[in-house]
């Protein structure tokens, strides 16, 4: 039932077995232009569950390619106060800790954008320099300042800092990364 309402929802058959709603969303994803935040969530959706998924599928080239393509989405669209530091940064830890045998084949080095994307998370709801950066393009005549997901998304990065602290540790403890640190 809940199947057939996502499924109408997006205008796609779509069953509740966990790979039936990853075909879907990957599927959906290819077929329709979505925003750009749907995407970098739906890529954000697919790794996480890829990365944290017991199941015996190899997807290492399925992964890498969402990986890139969410680093790339996320840099084109240069929104963290939308798509936060922590969001990607808890992605890609999760990626370099679960998957780690896919660091080979991936152009970029994981550990050091979701070092960086961390500490830009920590910055961002202790009010230090990467929080100035991101509100420097709001305007208050346009009402930015009153909007409900950059709230929600600030709440959402501080009721995650212990979350955050951890996957910063496990990064700091697989090599000297002290260089990234504000």
């Amino acid at each position: 039932m809940i199947g057939d309402a996502i499924g109408a929802a997006i205008g796609t058959d779509c069953e509740l077995e966990p790979s039936a709603v990853r075909r879907c969303l990957r599927t959906s994803l290819s077929r329709r232009r979505y925003p750009v935040l749907n995407q970098l969530n739906g890529l954000k959706v697919l790794i996480d569950h890829a990365c944290l998924s017991q199941d015996e599928v190899d997807r290492k080239e399925e992964i890498c390619g969402d990986v890139e393509h969410l680093v790339r989405l996320s840099r084109h669209f240069d929104s963290p106060l939308h798509f936060t530091p922590q969001q990607l940064g808890t992605t890609l830890a999760q990626v370099f800790i679960l998957r780690s045998e896919i660091l080979d084949t991936l152009d970029l080095q994981p550990w050091n954008t979701a070092i960086q994307q961390l500490y830009l998370s920590e910055q961002m709801f202790t009010l230090r320099q990467g929080y100035y950066e991101s509100i420097r393009g709001l305007y208050y005549l346009y009402d930015d300042f009153n909007d409900r997901t950059i709230h929600c998304n600030q709440a959402l990065q501080m009721a995650s800092a212990e979350a955050t602290a951890f996957f910063i540790r496990v990064l700091e403890a697989f090599g000297n990364i002290d260089s990234f640190r504000p």
